[in-house]
This record gives structure tokens, sequence and C-alpha cells, in this order.
């Protein structure tokens, strides 16, 4: 894998020659240097509260202390805090890898490996069979990286959101839109990433580079990996009537291959939802119907959401229709069941308002002062959606405490002003 990287630079001037991410021999050479490092690694330790996992991450961490040269210490400590500030890194594993790209960059990945393997560390960490402690299988390594560190790299921490996933570093697109209400973008969350499913015509993102099947990354500088859905939409009321800069990762490779981490999530949406993701900003195709002439729309609370701000105060009028007792089924499996129950009851409806707050929902009877009939901290509400055949018409469950651990849940049953009203309060909360 080095020599094939090391060839690639044949035709350059070697004295001057930068090897960046347009190198496509970069992804293998670090996953090679990365199995290396992890070869006989010992991946757990035992503590007081049991076995825990090891990375490479915390071995790297615990390595400055034995950073004697006063040159590589300043550098070494300097590449940890630039890891850790790195918001799109969430996991050991990419913080690592993350690592080893500005180790590489810096040219001191030699320098910090050799401190390595004449540190402590280096047992505590390694298995005597491994090649860190190989002495034959150590200096050849070494002689590797030795010529490694004579090439010069230039690989960006801008774009490392996927390192968790891949070495392979993705197209990496920063555009700009006009502000508006709705943007014209429907987004699935779908393994802690937000897909762009839809681009509507004639909007402001349709005048972008944005295509069905890029990844949301950032927003306003700030990351969207990992974060929980209706975050798009706060983050949208924090920068009200400002132009939005949006970081986007493009479906495909820069060779027109899909880039895998992606293309996985838009096998699952395709699989769940018969959405056909192309080149163009498609349409979803219609969705079968269920057996009971009708469907739960998977709402934007559980998956997607349509990227826009609230309205002015967050106030919006609608009727309460009751309420029922799920017992411990909290999951959005259930919203039809839910909705179903309330309406059979028949029970008296109250026009109320519901508020929408940074941090929870209010409901309260219309034009009345009394106190609140409903409050609800985003935490508590599990699942929400609609029923296509009813339209205007949403639900959400609600545990008795934070969803993850209420076993007890309560499904309330709303009707919107309209369709688009029930679809942005799914969308907010």
């Amino acid at each position: 894998s080095w020599q094939k990287l090391h060839l690639s630079r044949e035709n350059e001037d070697r004295s001057s020659a930068i090897i960046t991410d347009q190198n496509e021999h970069v992804p293998r050479f670090c996953k090679y240097l990365e199995q290396v490092m992890l070869c006989r690694f010992k991946g757990s330790r035992r503590t007081m509260f049991g076995m825990n996992k090891l990375e490479l991450w915390q071995m790297f961490t615990m390595l400055s202390k034995y950073c004697r040269n006063q040159h590589l210490s300043r550098f070494y400590n300097d590449i940890i805090e630039q890891v850790k500030r790195c918001s799109k890194l969430k996991t050991y594993q990419g913080r690592g890898r993350a690592f080893i790209r500005l180790a590489l960059t810096k040219g001191l990945l030699f320098e910090i490996v050799q401190t390595l393997v004449t540190s402590a560390l280096v047992t505590s960490f390694y298995e005597l069979d491994s090649i860190l402690q190989s002495q034959q299988l150590k200096n050849g390594f070494m002689g590797i990286l030795k010529q490694v560190s004579e090439v010069k790299f230039e690989l960006m921490l801008s774009n490392v959101s996927f390192l968790d996933e891949s070495w392979i570093i993705p197209i990496h697109k920063l555009v700009q839109m006009q502000y508006s209400s709705d943007v014209g973008l429907l987004v699935r969350h779908i393994n802690n990433r937000a897909v762009v499913v839809k681009v509507e015509p004639q909007s402001p993102a349709a005048n972008t580079d944005i295509e069905p099947g890029d990844v949301l990354d950032q927003i306003f500088g700030e990351s969207l990996y990992m974060v929980r859905v209706g975050t798009l939409n706060d983050i949208m009321r924090r920068y009200r009537d400002q132009s939005i800069p949006i970081l986007i990762i493009k479906k495909n490779l820069p060779n027109g291959m899909p880039f895998d981490p992606i293309a996985s999530r838009l096998d699952l949406i395709f699989k769940t939802d018969n959405i056909v993701i192309s080149k163009e900003k498609s349409k979803p195709s219609p969705k079968p119907k269920s057996e009971t002439n009708g469907e739960v729309y998977r709402s934007p609370s559980v998956d997607e959401t349509p990227v826009q701000a609230p309205n002015d105060g967050n106030l919006y009028s609608a009727i309460y229709m009751g309420s029922i007792n799920m017992g411990k089924k909290g999951d959005k499996a259930f919203i039809e069941e839910g909705i179903k129950s309330v309406l059979d009851r028949k029970e008296p409806e109250i026009a109320i308002t519901i508020e929408l707050n940074e941090g929870y929902a209010i409901v309260k009877k219309r034009a009345s002062k009394d106190e609140p009939i409903l409050r609800f901290s985003y935490t508590e509400i599990s699942s929400c959606g609609r029923l296509t055949y009813y339209p205007g018409l949403f639900a959400f469950i609600a545990g008795d405490t934070t969803c993850t651990i209420s076993e007890n849940f309560t499904c309330h049953v709303f009707k919107a002003t309209s369709e688009e009203t029930a679809k942005t309060l799914l969308g907010y909360l």
C-alpha cells in the first residue's frame, strides 16, 4: 500500500509533491496503518466497574506524558487538542483515525510510534506477539514509517464526519441559500445522519447543489451528526432572516461511485419507504396503503423533517381530541392504535393553542388564562405521527418521565387547522 502511494508521485517532482485527500491511495494506506497499530492490540482493560473496551485514541491520549522531546511534546499536544475540539468526531475510533491523519500531516507519525514502542505503554496495550513487540516486524514497520516521514502530507480535518465509519473522504461542499420559512428540503434522520430525501422545485434549496441523497453535515457552523430530530428547525429559528450556509456531503465520490456509508442509508430508506433517490431532485413515489385503508405517516419527529423555521411566536391553534393510556406502548408503531382508540371514545373536543418553546411544548385552552392543560418536555415524547386518511389529525405518545426510561405512556390526539400545519407541528416536535 505504501509502495502504491509512493509510486503515485512518480510523475511529480518529489521534492515538492504533496499527498492530499485527492490521492486515491490515501484511504487504503491509512486503513493498513490502523490495522498494523491494532494488530494484537489489547482491546479491553479490567477496571473496578468491569471490562472497558479500548481504542487507539485512548492510548494516544495517554502517550503524551511519554513525549520527552520538547518539539514532539508541543506538536503532539496540539494534535490531541485539535481532535478533541472537532465536534464532528463522536467516537474513539473516529478520533483515533483523525489523530493518525494529523500526525501524517505534521510529519510526526514516525516519532510518535517510536515513542510508543520505547515506552511502558507498549506492554500495557499490546500482546507479546504483536507487530509492535516483535523485534523483526517492528523494525520493518518503523523502516516504512521513516520513509513516510520524508513525504509531505496535507490531509483535511474539516471533512472528517464519516471517519467513524470509513477512511474514504467524500466530497464536501459549502452551499449558501437565501433565508425562507421553508427552504424546500425534506430530511430523513437515518443512523444519526440528516439525509436529504426531497428537494422541492422552485425553492431556495432547488437553486443550490443539494440533491436527494446528500447528507447535511453542518448548518450555521453547527454539526448535524448525532443530533436529535428537530435540531435543524431549532437552528433555523435562532438564525432567522440570515443567509443560510450549509455544508453538505455528496452521495457520490469524485469518480462517480456511491459513497458506501451514504449508500447504505439510502438503501434503508428505499426498502422501508419505496423512495427512489436519483441524481435528479425527484419526488418520493407513493407508498402502499395499509389494510386499514390508510397508513401511518412517518412523522418528521420520528425520522423525517421539513427544514423550516417555526411561525412567529411558535403558537398554533388546534383542537384537542383527547387522550388514552397506552401502557408500555411508546413506539411509533402504536400511533395508529392510539388515534383510533381516542376517536372511538368520542371525547368532547377542546379548542386549544399549542406553544412550542426551546425545550418543551405547552397546551392551553384557547382564550383562557387558566393553567396549561398539558406541558411536555421533548425528552418525554417517544413518538408522533398522523394518519393520511384523516387530514390535519396528528398525535404524539409521551411518557410520564423521560421516554427512554418511562414504563407508562399516554397518546394525545389533536386536529390542526390544516394538513400542512399538522406536518409543521410534527416537524418541530
